[in-house]
């Protein structure tokens, strides 16, 4: 996001990971936790837009499977990749869910 607030910064890496960690337990594909603005130029994404315009203090973002040519191909993942990503998203999903703090940060 746009703004993250540093004195959360251990929240947010100890969330993001435990679905890194999720995803890899799957079928050993390799995520990396990191904040989305330093993946590549994007602007009005809906993370951004969800903390800045509804003050949601927990905004994520889940790239398909990484490879570093993804963005070269559109993200566009090869057929048989799709069921491994999409069951190893939901496992994502699940842990991030397990380890936000229903509360307001």
């Amino acid at each position: 996001s746009s703004g993250i607030n540093a004195e959360y910064g251990d929240y947010y890496k100890a969330v993001g990971d435990a679905v890194v960690d999720a995803i890899y337990k799957r079928n050993g594909a390799e995520y990396i936790n990191q904040q989305s603005a330093a993946l590549y130029p994007a602007s009005g994404d809906s993370a951004d837009w969800t903390h800045d315009k509804l003050n949601v203090t927990d905004t994520y973002t889940l790239e398909l499977r990484p490879d570093e040519n993804s963005y070269k191909i559109g993200f566009e993942l090869p057929p048989e990749h799709i069921l491994p990503t999409a069951q190893e998203n939901v496992d994502g999903l699940i842990a991030l869910i397990d380890n936000m703090a229903f509360s307001k940060l």
